[in-house]
């Protein structure tokens, strides 16, 4: 009887863990077909992996931390006060969903980024996070920032793709729940991300009317689309588009440029003035918008839109001119005009026009934003850059794909 009791038990053990299985559906690496035609850096495909790889675990050592039993990624590099923020938290699920099969441990240290996120609500919203965390590990900021809570939920359909949603965490459903929210509350009704959840409460309306352009993650929308069914993701889509085909044909039209912050974005959209929320800079390409490249790249190698591909020709285009061809001539930050805002150089500009060149059909230009991409040590950088890096050669080495 008791053998027969002890049998009963594994089996139902096992009935219960079968779907809490650590292995990967689609581990890394994937080597993804894109729609759009494209050009990768000159290497093999088996260097590129590795390279993603070898850098993905000296990122790991340096990033991943722990707070009382969840895991975050360590943003104290950039502002020693700050344990972390939405903005990296998105990063991190996503980057272990990707790793998952290099990364023995993806599933578990995802479900604690997972709870880490469920720990932190915004108190506007509280499907959001909140967008920033203290040493202590405390919520500090009180509302969300969008482009945060976009990756979470791309993040998590990732996660039901790689692992299924039927264990303890129901990754797909919690994803749609975000996805809601997003539409609900961060979204303008003709399709424009806004900037977080407190902008309706501020009840200011250069607030309400304006969009970052880092938060144009156009690839997540389709992925939402095809999550949801609903075409208000197409809209949103169609409607980045035609603020970037604006902004270029108003503001920027020799450069292609596209700035941190637009504001009056349903009616009249133009580049923020100068402090509008964050610097100097806000209506020029800076530290926000440098990601803009890569974030519009990422969606046309899915979408392959005609006027998304002449839209990115345009900043290819400039860029190659304004650098001789020498992407180690990129620098941190561009006026609209195409002036340098600074002269030393910076990696997370210079993997945005990466991943951009990856459009351009222009093999050596590629090679050579590659090769300043990956040439500077990870200790050169701090947590933006060093994070987005490893983002970037996701992408570029043909591992990114949507779920």
């Amino acid at each position: 009887m008791k053998k027969l009791l002890i049998f009963f038990a594994l089996v139902f053990l096992l009935s219960c863990n079968k779907h809490e299985s650590p292995t990967a559906n689609k581990p890394f690496p994937q080597h993804v077909n894109y729609k759009a035609r494209h050009i990768k850096p000159s290497l093999t495909q088996e260097e590129l992996d590795q390279l993603v790889i070898n850098y993905y675990k000296q990122w790991k050592q340096i990033y991943l931390k722990q707070c009382k039993g969840t895991y975050y990624v360590d943003y104290t590099d950039e502002n020693p006060k700050i344990m972390t923020v939405s903005e990296a938290h998105g990063y991190g699920m996503m980057i272990f969903a990707y790793m998952a099969g290099v990364e023995p441990n993806a599933k578990e240290i995802f479900d604690g980024f997972y709870r880490y996120y469920k720990n932190h609500p915004s108190l506007i919203c509280g499907t959001f996070m909140d967008w920033e965390q203290n040493r202590a590990c405390q919520s500090v900021g009180g509302s969300s920032a969008t482009d945060g809570d976009l990756d979470i939920a791309f993040a998590l359909l990732l996660a039901d793709k790689q692992w299924g949603s039927n264990g303890k965490i129901n990754y797909r459903q919690e994803a749609l729940k975000i996805i809601n929210a997003l539409k609900n509350c961060v979204f303008s009704s003709d399709g424009y991300p806004q900037l977080g959840d407190w902008v309706n409460d501020s009840q200011e309306p250069i607030y309400m009317t304006a969009t970052r352009s880092s938060d144009w993650i156009i690839d997540h929308f389709e992925a939402f689309y095809r999550a949801t069914g609903d075409n208000f993701w197409r809209q949103a889509i169609s409607k980045i588009i035609s603020l970037t085909q604006q902004i270029q044909e108003n503001y920027s039209p020799t450069t292609g440029l596209i700035p941190d912050f637009i504001i009056s974005a349903s009616t009249s959209p133009k580049p923020a003035y100068a402090n509008f929320l964050e610097s100097d800079f806000d209506g020029q390409l800076y530290y926000n918008a440098c990601r803009t490249p890569w974030r519009l790249t990422s969606g046309q190698l899915f979408l392959d839109d005609s006027l998304l591909s002449s839209e990115i020709a345009k900043i290819n285009s400039w860029i190659i001119q304004k650098t001789n061809g020498q992407a180690s001539q990129i620098t941190a930050g561009y006026y609209l005009n195409g002036n340098n805002i600074h002269q030393f150089q910076d990696i997370a500009f210079t993997g945005g026009f990466a991943v951009a060149a990856m459009l351009s059909n222009n093999q050596n230009w590629l090679d050579s934003c590659f090769n300043s991409l990956m040439q500077p040590d990870i200790g050169l950088y701090g947590y933006y850059a060093n994070t987005l890096r490893l983002l970037y050669l996701l992408v570029l080495s043909g591992n990114y794909w949507l779920p």
